[in-house]
């Protein structure tokens, strides 16, 4: 490579490092100041846990077979200006100190965050996830074993200590070169999403500590920069000088359409849990499928980044996407629904509901609620005051939140033929099957509540029995009801399957049933210990490609039956199949019971079958006998 090449890319790596380590700060600021304590911890802290081992500071491994130091460390003004008050904090003696290259130390090359730390939507329901960056040639097996360990240790011990959940990923720095990112392909039943996920990273990272990513130092608004010859250089194959303060992660130049089907279709998977955290991702990736020719967003956001004018402030990452998306949806006419995305960003923000952190967000929007995407002030306030809203109102939005979702969904899929091809015959299987578990209607099945951001506003759930069936009331709304239904069962597996069950969490009002609370918080137990939630039930990605078999049932014999009356007339099974579908059904017949089984057996012989009956039951133990013979009856 020519002198004057080399040269070239020197003096654009040198000035756009400078502007990239001033917006790296800016990030780090935002993270600090929204969230003071865990910023302090994962950005300083963090560093040096992973570089010091002592029995006093977590992450102790008694037998190190080598330290481990992220890069650079020792040249960390912030973290060294720290380290007095890191060894007071944990009464550590003066000699734990970070390693000198004297020490042969086993070399983290980074850590990175990667989503919505630093950003106007961290909330305090946010997470962190951190990339740990290594060159895996570099440690042996033990190594690679002990990095584990101590990263295990170290959350173990933040997870007791902070408010916000911390999550490490182990990534090799050759791997990510390649985009293969570990178990991402297995999680997103067998499509590759990976550009889609070096995209989010390049776009929404903060350097925590160590090298700095050399894609980002990669722009000149004049001229292309070739990465591959940058990456030569940086490397030291193109004139012997290397620079070893970059990390070279690999370069970005388009994403394949069909990786964008695949990324929307995980994408959707996960917006049946968290809607909110998901529509604004779907709609980036809906707007990303239909206009592919459009520079990548990372790619627009460096080049606003690095080109800013000195006292200009720095672009925000959610908000820069947002607008990108926004003005896609204005140009297509979709008024009605930007007006629903406006709405969702707002309250996924939580700007003005907290006012620790109202300030910064009201500074770092500025302008966009009110003049570029504006959002009526009155409706602001409203989505401020979200926690307040009855619970009727939150589910109302949480259903056109998802009937959104739906809608964004459809486009895409409607393009999904032509840009799939035959790999996508069994993704699309699978999740049609996870949105038919968690969406679609069917007899006796258990309906999921809508629920925008995880949380509705309800204290204490209330049931009762009125006109012949039984009603489930959220906190004191007494004209709304949650659920109603003449098996008073079907009530307690609705609370249990939605995380709505606590022991202390119920309350019955005066009713002239013989059903106490006491056997109602028992069975709930019992239900939640066979079949968990709708948020914790585990379903394999092959289950999915099955027919929807019954894998585990719960007989509950006699429960709405006063003690002295006979128990053959009340059967009701409480029952999941390996879809992740869970439904109650009830027989009045010991023979519609027993044929409900022998079907369910046909289709699964590996099926768990438990029973309940209630212990104020008089022929308890005959019941018991009985119940054993035509469940388990003798081979």
């Amino acid at each position: 490579m020519e002198t004057s090449r080399i040269e070239h890319i020197r003096n654009v790596l040198a000035c756009n490092k400078q502007q990239y380590l001033a917006y790296n700060e800016f990030r780090k600021a935002v993270f600090c100041e929204l969230s003071p304590e865990t910023g302090e911890t994962v950005l300083y802290l963090l560093p040096w846990l992973l570089s010091v081992n002592d029995p006093s500071c977590p992450g102790y491994i008694k037998e190190l077979e080598r330290p481990f130091s992220v890069y650079h460390i020792k040249n960390n003004q912030e973290i060294t200006a720290r380290e007095d008050a890191f060894r007071v904090r944990f009464s550590a003696p003066p000699s734990v100190t970070t390693p000198t290259p004297h020490d042969d130390p086993c070399l983290i090359e980074g850590l990175y965050t990667i989503g919505s730390v630093g950003t106007v939507s961290q909330t305090p329901g946010s997470d962190c996830d951190i990339w740990v960056c290594i060159d895996k040639k570099g440690f042996t097996q033990t190594a690679w074993q002990q990095i584990n360990q101590k990263l295990n240790l170290i959350k173990d011990w933040m997870d007791s200590h902070l408010g916000m959940p911390v999550y490490f990923f182990i990534s090799d720095v050759h791997e990510i070169r390649m985009n293969r990112f570990g178990s991402v392909n297995a999680e997103s039943s067998g499509s590759a999403q990976q550009n889609t996920l070096k995209e989010e990273f390049y776009r929404t990272c903060i350097s925590v500590c160590g090298k700095i990513p050399l894609w980002w130092l990669c722009f000149d608004p004049d001229h292309a920069v070739d990465y591959a010859c940058a990456a030569a250089v940086v490397a030291g194959s193109a004139d012997g000088v290397v620079d070893d303060d970059l990390i070279d992660l690999g370069k970005l130049q388009a994403i394949d359409r069909s990786e964008y089907f695949a990324a929307a279709l995980w994408q959707f998977q996960k917006s049946l849990l968290f809607p909110l955290k998901s529509i604004l991702k779907m709609a980036l990736l809906e707007t990303a499928l239909h206009a592919p020719d459009d520079p990548l967003l990372c790619h627009q956001y460096r080049a606003k980044i690095l080109t800013k004018e000195p006292g200009e402030p720095f672009p925000e990452t959610t908000i820069f996407t947002a607008g990108m998306i926004f003005d896609s949806y204005a140009r297509a006419g979709q008024t009605e629904q930007l007006a629903f995305l406006r709405e969702c960003l707002y309250l996924k923000c939580r700007i003005g509901s907290d006012r620790t952190d109202q300030a910064i967000k009201e500074r770092m929007t500025g302008t966009f609620f009110e003049t570029d995407h504006p959002v009526p002030r009155a409706r602001m306030l409203d989505l401020a005051a979200y926690d307040q809203w009855d619970v009727a109102r939150q589910m109302d939005f949480g259903e056109r939140l998802f009937q959104h979702l739906q809608q964004i969904f459809t486009h895409i899929t409607d393009a999904g033929e032509e840009i799939t091809g035959r790999g996508a015959h069994r993704d699309l299987t699978i999740l049609s099957r996870k949105i038919s578990a968690f969406f679609k209607k069917k007899e006796h099945k258990i309906a999921i509540i809508r629920r925008p951001n995880g949380r509705l506003n309800i204290g204490t759930f209330h049931l009762g029995l009125e006109n012949g069936a039984w009603v489930l009331y959220g906190g004191e709304d007494r004209e709304h009801a949650l659920m109603t239904s003449p098996n008073v069962v079907s009530i307690i597996a609705f609370m249990v399957w939605n995380d709505f069950f606590a022991r202390d969490g119920i309350r019955m009002l005066p009713n002239i049933s013989d059903t106490t609370i006491q056997e109602i918080r028992n069975l709930g137990v019992v239900i939640r210990e066979l079949v968990g939630t709708y948020k914790t039930v585990n379903i394999g990605i092959d289950d999915y490609l099955e027919e929807g078999q019954v894998c585990r049932v719960l007989v509950v014999s006699g429960f709405e039956k006063t003690p002295w009356t006979e128990f053959d007339e009340d059967y009701c099974v409480v029952y999941i199949n390996c879809w992740g579908e869970l439904f109650v059904e009830q027989f009045d017949s010991l023979e519609g019971l027993q044929s409900f089984l022998e079907a369910s057996r046909n289709g699964n012989s590996s099926i768990i079958v438990n029973r309940y009956l209630r212990r104020s039951s008089t022929s308890y133990e005959k019941i018991i006998a009985r119940s054993k013979y035509w469940m388990f009856p003798p081979v």
